[in-house]
């Protein structure tokens, strides 16, 4: 079975901070994969934290402009958009398994997505959600 993969946030983080070099490298990799497999996806949630951080945090800043390019670079066949139905699963998982809303909202967002592992740094490795393992590529 070839696998489904869905990035975390953290992921694309990485991919622009250049503070460690392990990870960096690590998720500059993932980051490839998502645009050269078409088993790779994020969603709409993804794509707003990114802007959040890349606004607040980030070291430089992206520029509007940057930020608007790199948001633009990902094709729309690979992003998840939120739906109601997603809503509900997110409920259902965040009373289920203890998650905060938002680590629900990816997992609920993976699973709809049809992906079997989630790449993410802030969920315990190895973890199967349903059918979804999560997978946390920096150890």
């Amino acid at each position: 079975m070839i696998d489904k993969i869905f990035l975390d946030t953290n992921i694309i983080v990485y991919a622009f901070d250049k503070k460690d070099v392990q990870k960096n490298k690590i998720a500059k990799s993932l980051l490839d994969s998502f645009y050269t497999n078409e088993k790779y996806f994020i969603s709409t949630q993804v794509l707003l934290e990114f802007c959040n951080v890349a606004y607040k945090k980030m070291k430089p800043a992206l520029t509007a402009d940057d930020l608007d390019r790199f948001i633009s670079s990902f094709p729309d066949d690979k992003i998840i958009y939120i739906d109601k139905a997603i809503i509900q699963k997110v409920i259902q998982l965040k009373n289920q398994y203890q998650f905060s809303f938002w680590d629900s909202l990816i997992i609920a967002t993976a699973l709809f997505s049809g992906c079997n592992k989630l790449y993410s740094e802030d969920m315990t490795n190895g973890r199967i959600i349903e059918n979804l393992e999560i997978k946390n590529p920096f150890i």
